[in-house]
């Protein structure tokens, strides 16, 4: 999940560069990379505990 949040990100920045999106897009790769960084968070969190 944390990949394809990275994914979109970087997907939205490369859009916003080639001038095919607006700087609303600025928005989401902001929550996105959000996103992606609690998931790997809370992923490699939860695999210390278990070993």
């Amino acid at each position: 999940m944390a990949a394809t949040m990275f994914g979109l990100a970087l997907t939205g920045t490369y859009e916003f560069a080639r001038g095919y999106a607006g700087p609303g897009i600025l928005l989401a790769v902001i929550a996105e990379i959000g996103f992606g960084v609690s998931f790997a968070r809370i992923w490699l969190t939860g695999r210390q505990e278990k070993t």
